[in-house]
């Protein structure tokens, strides 16, 4: 009887450990196909807040403002884009894209 009892408790503590571990996964959503990046300022007339990705590129998202993301400056992201070819932007310090997802990662 002993036995059943030690089983059934490291049965139950793998379980409660398993949920652990994916309920903390699961809060940290990227997006699907994305690329990782980081939020910057660029204190440069006609520049605002760009992306840059891990590669060094920037982006200019002609979106950021419909995703509820709190900007600050070196804020790790999630994210996928589509490239804007019909816009001019004066900041000229990357593509110009369309924010098809925006996750805050941890």
């Amino acid at each position: 009887m002993n036995k059943k009892v030690r089983t059934k408790s490291l049965f139950t503590g793998l379980i409660t450990a398993s949920m652990i571990l994916l309920s903390a996964c699961s809060s940290m959503k990227k997006c699907q196909n994305g690329e990782m990046g980081t939020l910057k300022i660029l204190d440069l007339d006609g520049c605002g807040w760009v992306i840059e990705l891990k590669s060094g590129d920037k982006l200019q998202p002609i979106n950021l403002d419909s995703f509820e993301v709190t900007k600050q400056e070196g804020l790790s992201v999630s994210l996928s884009y589509t490239e804007v070819n019909d816009m001019a932007s004066i900041c000229m310090a990357g593509k110009m894209v369309n924010l098809t997802c925006l996750e805050v990662q941890q």
